[in-house]
Parts: C-alpha cells; structure tokens; sequence
C-alpha cells in the first residue's frame, strides 16, 4: 500500500505550457494507492485557456485506489476571470473497485472557456461519494461512468451546461438533499424528487 497525503498547500497552475494538472497521480499493480488532498487552494495561472484538460486533481490508475479529496477550494485566477475547466478526473483502467470520498469542497470552474470540463468525471469500476459540496460554472458538473456508483447529496449545483453527462444510469445512485439550479440543457437523469432548484445566489467571484 503506497499512503500519500497532501494538506495546507496552494497551488497555481493547470497552462497550455504542458502543467494541465496540479496533482496527477497514477496507481500500479504493484499495490493500493490511497491518496488524501485536504484543506488545499487552487488556482489557475493567469493566462488564456485554450485546452478543456485543465483540473485541479487527476488520478490514471490500472489498478484500484482510494482517494479522499476533501475541504479543498479551487478558486478563480488571481487576475483574469478564469477558473479550472474540470475539477477532479478519476480513471480506473482495470482491478478492483476503487473508492472515492469527495466532500465539502468549492469548485468554482469555467465552463466558458473550458468548455467540455467537469466537475467531477469518474470512470471504471468505482463506489463514489460526492458530498456538501459547491460546484459552480462548470461545463458538466458531473459525469460518470456505466461502472460508478454511490451517493450524490447535499450539494449545490449551479450554472453549468449540463447536471449530468455520461453513461452511467441514475438508479445507480443515492442522490438525496441536492440543488440543481441555472443548466442550459437538459442533463441525461431526470431531476430526482425533493431536489431544491432555486437560485443559490452565486457569482462567478
């Protein structure tokens, strides 16, 4: 088991000079990766966007792992009005199922620029946990793949393209407490029951 824990650190990067990623991170078949990213700011260097890979956190991993990003804030660039066009990309190529606890975070993105980003992409066999979080202005706040599964609650939602895009059905989902407010077209899961979708008040700042 390889343990990798990143706390109470800033970041500034994620430019078309090759630094697409703050933290990209890669599990083996040699053994289990649990990675923890917790109470850390980002931020994207203050130049154009001209490419959607842009995002805070990027696991690619033939093998399972377990990931704990939690009370992390990805904000806007110090002086251009840009953000990330994704937040956090998990990819599981192959082994077992790997896990993903995601919570309390702010995710403030730029589905403008970054058009075709996420919020939260996930893909392979995964049980995920998306919880209280913040997710605004991205292009696709979430997108899952047939393989993921889990619980979506008490988050917020805000001004994107799409709630949802992916192949991932929405039975395989708890999703309980959410607000789903301000997408431009209509997301692939019907809106669940008891969703808020009221105007949270946001801006872009």
């Amino acid at each position: 088991v390889t343990t990798v824990v990143v706390r109470n650190s800033s970041f500034e990067s994620g430019t078309q000079a090759g630094a697409f990623t703050s933290i990209l991170a890669f599990a083996s078949n040699a053994g289990l990766l649990q990675l923890t990213v917790e109470d850390c700011r980002f931020f994207p260097e203050d130049v154009a966007m001209t490419t959607t890979a842009h995002s805070a956190l990027t696991i690619g991993s033939p093998a399972e792992f377990e990931l704990v990003f939690r009370r992390n804030q990805l904000l806007r660039a110090h002086t251009l009005s840009r953000g990330f066009a994704s937040g956090v990309a998990l990819n599981n190529n192959g082994g077992g199922t790997s896990r993903a606890f995601i919570h309390d975070n702010l995710l403030l993105l730029d589905g403008d620029a970054g058009a075709g980003g996420t919020g939260v992409l996930a893909q392979g066999p995964m049980d995920i946990r998306v919880l209280n979080n913040t997710i605004d202005f991205a292009y696709n706040s979430l997108a899952f793949g047939a393989q993921v599964s889990g619980r979506i609650d008490n988050n917020i939602f805000s001004q994107a393209f799409r709630w949802h895009d992916g192949p991932a059905p929405e039975t395989n989902f708890q999703m309980r407490g959410n607000l789903v407010f301000g997408m431009l077209n209509t997301s692939n899961w019907p809106i669940p029951s008891g969703t808020v979708t009221g105007e949270p008040l946001l801006t872009r700042e």
